[in-house]
């Protein structure tokens, strides 16, 4: 322990004196019968001196660690081992105590990463994690991203649909098959086939129910076990179909999510409002919130926490507002998949640089306005509606212009999407995908509007239907007026 002020030192000294010397003198005489004469002598001095030490320190004390000591050992270990690699792996890092975590994250970097031959992985919440302690300039505690280590990696780039649709959809294809055939060795089976297709064709009706999977676990795969379980009851002997895992959604949202909001009525109200909001009078799936804030609401971390929102990207910049960085929140798939507010239009609305308001479909780096889809925190505590703000945005991003509120819609006026197609062949095809259902229009759950659902104009989809596999690309999209 070190203290960071000034320390005194008091001496108390103690000295007994007692001086010992020995000697002896002896002498004896010795006559017959018996007769006999004896003397001796002893004198002795002794000398003893005892002194103690008192130490008073004043200050603040800093705990600190020898931190070569740690280090050394391993270097030795790596040495034997080589010319193996160690790698060294920390998850659930959210779960340290915050006040806790600079300091664990500062025997990593003096301890493990200076030794030759060791990788360091954390995995972490980003907006739940606290790595450094800053005491003054050069003077920290605690690991510097960038500088120490590189935070570069995004599970939600991978893993997040709404964000890169084939990414997630592979790998929560690699995730199913691995399981099934885990399961399979376990219990014995012999006859699941070796090729992942073939025995994804044998789990689910069609692709697009693989593709609704990882659509519906929002980039947490413990999720999406739990949906496909569900999903599997629900289909008992028969292949999983789309409807399958909608529904073991819902259910799983209510359950597992949703029903944990009655321990805080903050956080329920808080959740309510932003369901209000977003799905019901904006039509949107997402929302933005400020860098700043969506870091320091505590409403919206439980809300996160919980798994009804989920964080779709971070770091969005909102040209209208330099210096400004922005999160992007979607609501959990499972409160609006299948029921009365699945009426979505898309993730958010943003305004290009025309004026015009555009209905985006995934997530892009940059808009020149957010206004329409930022979520003011203020409007978590009011009964009535946020005001919208209208402001400029991006012409870049070629999605689906936005449609009157509902409420002031024309009659003529449908949701529903033409899509014009090119085949790998050339032929050029037009599609309807009606979102209501429409006689004569496709769903939005058959083969082709699941291979739509999420691409743009200029993207290419691959179809999964019973009569085979093809491939096109999209060159229009418009509004279906009647």
């Amino acid at each position: 322990m070190k203290i960071a002020t000034t320390i005194q030192i008091e001496l108390e000294s103690t000295r007994d004196d007692e001086r010992r010397s020995q000697r002896a003198t002896a002498g004896g005489l010795a006559l017959g019968h018996g007769v006999g004469l004896s003397a001796s002598h002893d004198r002795g001095l002794s000398q003893r001196s005892t002194t103690q030490e008192k130490m008073r320190s004043t200050g603040l004390p800093r705990h600190h660690v020898r931190f070569g000591r740690l280090s050394a050992p391993l270097q030795s270990l790596v040495q034997l081992i080589d010319p193996a690699h160690v790698w060294v792996l920390f998850d659930e890092w959210s779960a340290v105590p915050s006040d806790l975590q600079p300091m664990l994250a500062d025997l990593i970097r003096r301890v493990l990463l200076p030794v030759s031959g060791v990788t360091v992985k954390i995995g972490a919440i980003a907006h739940r994690s606290h790595f450094v302690v800053t005491h003054g300039p050069g003077d920290y505690i605690g690991v510097e991203l960038g500088a120490d280590m590189a935070a570069d990696i995004d599970l939600d780039e991978f893993l997040a649909f709404d964000y890169d649709a084939d990414s997630a959809a592979g790998f929560y294809a690699s995730l199913v098959t691995e399981h099934v055939r885990a399961a399979a060795a376990a219990y014995g089976a012999a006859d699941v086939p070796s090729d992942e297709t073939e025995l994804l064709e044998e789990i689910f009706t069609q692709r697009g129910a693989l593709d609704e999977l990882a659509r519906a676990a929002e980039g947490v795969p413990r999720d999406a076990m739990s949906i496909l379980h569900r999903a599997a009851q629900r289909a008992g002997a028969d292949r999983i179909t789309v409807r399958d895992i909608t529904l073991a959604a819902h259910v799983w949202h209510e359950h597992d999510k949703e029903r944990n909001l009655d321990k805080n009525v903050r956080v329920r109200d808080a959740w309510r409002r932003v369901v209000d909001i977003v799905l019901r009078e904006r039509h949107a799936r997402a929302f933005a919130l400020e860098e700043e804030e969506a870091q320091a609401s505590r409403r919206i971390g439980a809300l996160y926490d919980q798994r009804l929102l989920h964080l779709i990207k971070r770091n969005v910049v909102s040209r209208d507002r330099p210096g400004s960085r922005y999160y992007i929140f979607g609501i959990d798939y499972g409160h609006y998949a299948g029921g009365a507010d699945d009426v979505s239009e898309g993730l958010f609305e943003f305004i290009d640089e025309t004026g015009e308001r555009f209905w985006a479909q995934f997530v892009r780096d940059e808009y020149p306005s957010l206004e329409p889809a930022v979520l003011p925190l203020r409007a978590l505590d009011e009964k009535g509606s946020p005001k919208e703000i209208s402001k400029k945005e991006d012409p870049r991003t070629v999605l689906v212009k936005r449609r009157p509120p509902k409420d002031m819609r024309p009659p003529e006026i449908i949701r529903d999407l033409m899509y014009r197609l090119r085949t790998e062949t050339g032929e050029v095809m037009e599609l309807e995908l009606s979102y209501d259902g429409r006689e004569g229009a496709l769903s939005r759950h058959s083969p082709v509007g699941l291979a739509l659902r999420g691409k743009q104009v200029g993207q290419s989809i691959e179809v999964h239907a019973p009569g085979g596999t093809w491939k096109a690309e999209i060159i229009e999209i418009r509004l279906v007026e009647q």
